[in-house]
């Protein structure tokens, strides 16, 4: 896998971030919109960052059963 790998993900899942599917680390009610925003690029950053990681979970999400929403 590459950092092209995981843009191709982001593309299909624009909320994805290292964390998971949006940001929750370092958030309460009283952060601000662009507190937010800095969070959501720092945790997509990481994201494009952790190739071994993403590379693992890819792995482990195809052993698991898909769900229909």
């Amino acid at each position: 896998m590459s950092r092209a790998s995981i843009q191709k993900t982001i593309d299909q899942f624009p909320h994805l971030t290292d964390f998971g599917i949006g940001i929750f680390r370092h958030t309460t009610k009283q952060t601000t919109p662009e507190e937010r925003e800095a969070e959501f690029k720092k945790e997509r950053a990481a994201l494009l960052d952790s190739v071994d990681s993403f590379e693992k979970t890819c792995i482990w999400l195809s052993t698991k059963k898909k769900l229909r929403l």
